[in-house]
């Protein structure tokens, strides 16, 4: 029996031994895309999970609201986007249609009908809106995204296939965008080395509708859960590679175009940055993430900042990791409407991501 147990020791050790060597090779982020590098194998498959509580009223709410209100609801529907609920409780009829119409993203005929809505039928509607938004249900979304990836001397292909799930009365799924990554990358240096990767990310309108969802429940993954967009999101990175930390920095440009349905914006621009410190602790990776998003155009809800902080095991044949995600810098509520036809509510307060993945 110890004899066994050596053998068995001795065949796991090259596993916790394996960590490559290669500049970067420690440097594997959760977030942000990470500096290529050489992790000993040709070939890896494997699955990111994230799971996030997200305060959300479903569209089932706004369904009965419509059947109760049939001619004014579109009108409501849209003017709810841009208000927040404390701003609206308790107007008189008057002082809610001045509100209401000071809205900047509504047309003139919009403004006009405003007014032409009957006084006693605005107060219904605003007081029916407001109880929406304000009672949303929570929910536990999550995310499940098999990947594929390829590595090569001259570059990296990954292929994501995200699914969102929902675990609320019953557990439901929606396919997200499938994505695909090209990376490249080039070192310089030796003891203390430095580096440059730079690639693009390409994501297909392939998801559905409620996937919308789980893109509110934190917009950096918008671009994997947004059915309406295609998005192309070059990227570089600059790194540098110590004896112990890695320190890297990325910037994303991401440009969504509307390809289906009718979503209020038909082309949305944002850039996601982020600033990213590993510590290598021998058998595990201490790793810390700051990520930002900015909008660019058509993009009021992405002002944001997030920290993520992990561990991660890598080894040439096997990498694991486990991480928590707080939002530091968040906007409110309404500003996310705009992105979604299935809910109201906020982004998550708190995100967990699991990664693990094999290769050989």
């Amino acid at each position: 029996m110890k004899r066994f147990s050596f053998i068995l020791i001795l065949a796991f050790l090259p596993l916790l031994s394996a960590k490559a060597a290669d500049p970067f090779a420690m440097g594997r982020l959760f977030v942000s895309p990470s500096m290529k590098a050489n992790y000993g194998r040709t070939i890896g498959v494997g699955m990111n999970f994230t799971i996030a509580p997200v305060r959300m009223a479903q569209k089932k709410l706004l369904n009965e609201f419509k059947k109760n209100n049939p001619d004014d609801y579109q009108l409501m529907l849209e003017v709810a986007q841009y208000v927040d609920p404390s701003d609206i409780e308790g107007m008189t009829t008057k002082e809610l249609k001045t509100e209401l119409k000071s809205i900047p993203q509504l047309s003139g005929d919009q403004k006009s009908a405003i007014d032409n809505v009957p006084d006693d039928t605005n107060k219904d509607i605003a007081t029916g809106l407001v109880k929406i938004m304000k009672n949303p249900d929570t929910a536990v979304s999550f995310s499940m995204e098999p990947f594929v990836e390829l590595h090569f001397d001259s570059m990296d292909v990954i292929a994501i296939v995200p699914i969102a799930g929902f675990d609320g009365d019953t557990l439901d799924f929606a396919m997200g965008n499938i994505g695909v990554d090209l990376r490249f990358g080039h070192h310089f240096g030796k003891g203390v080395v430095g580096g440059l990767s730079y690639g693009v990310q390409l994501w297909a309108p392939t998801g559905t509708e409620k996937a919308n969802a789980l893109g509110l429940a934190n917009l950096m993954w918008s671009t994997r859960y947004f059915h309406e967009y295609m998005t192309t999101a070059p990227y570089l990175i600059l790194g540098l590679d110590l004896p112990v930390v890695t320190l890297q920095a990325s910037c994303l440009y991401n440009a969504m175009v509307a390809v289906r349905d009718t979503p209020d914006f038909g082309d949305v621009h944002f850039l996601q940055y982020g600033g990213a410190i590993s510590v290598d602790l021998f058998i595990m990776t201490l790793v810390a993430e700051i990520t930002g998003l900015t909008g660019i155009r058509n993009a009021p809800a992405y002002n944001s900042l997030v920290l993520t902080g992990g561990l991660r095991f890598t080894t040439s044949v096997l990498d694991l990791g486990l991480a928590a995600q707080v939002p530091l810098v968040q906007e409110s509520g309404s500003s996310f409407a705009s992105f979604s036809s299935v809910s109201f509510g906020n982004p998550s307060d708190f995100n967990m991501i699991l990664t693990g993945s094999f290769g050989f």
